[in-house]
Order: C-alpha cells, then sequence, then structure tokens
C-alpha cells in the first residue's frame, strides 16, 4: 500500500495581504509553486534553499518573487512567512 502526504499550507496575515496584492498572473505562478510544494516540499526541482541563520526556513524561488516559509515535517504543515519582489524580500 502506498501512502501520500501532503502538507498543509498556512499563509500568515502578512503573507496573505501581500498575496492579494499582487497581479493575477504572478499570484496565480505562485499558486501553482505552492501547490506542487505542498505535494513533494524535498523535490530537486522546486528551487527551494534553505535559509541561513533562520530554523526551519526556507526560500521559494518563483521568477523575481519570493516566498519566505517554515517548514514542520512532524505536522506536515507549511508556514508561509513573507512574499515579496527579491529587491525586498530579505530586508
Amino acid at each position: 500500500m502506498l501512502t501520500f502526504t501532503m502538507y498543509e499550507i498556512k499563509l500568515t496575515k502578512p503573507a496573505r495581504k501581500a498575496y492579494l496584492k499582487l497581479p493575477d498572473n504572478i499570484r496565480s505562478a505562485i499558486y501553482f509553486k505552492l501547490s506542487i510544494l505542498a505535494e513533494a516540499p524535498f523535490a530537486k526541482y522546486n528551487d527551494v534553499k534553505r535559509l541561513q541563520g533562520m530554523d526551519k526556513c526556507y526560500r521559494l524561488r518563483i521568477g523575481r518573487w519570493r516566498v519566505i516559509y517554515k517548514l514542520y515535517n512532524e505536522s506536515f504543515m507549511i508556514e508561509v512567512i513573507k512574499i515579496a519582489h527579491r529587491k525586498e524580500v530579505y530586508r
């Protein structure tokens, strides 16, 4: 028997606010990448990097946009902390 576990994605209030302000084409690209991430968070093709100095934090790259998130393996949850343009995301 094969069992597949899909991670639940939750957005923090600032991340949700930033997501809703984005243009439709960028919002749909981010939605698509997050859905892929929820199915396979450790796949090599996701373009994900672990952030230094932050525990359990990762960066997902979508063109010029970045999604900063925390990964909780024990509860199968991905918490999106920040969504911003690459110039602003690390400030």
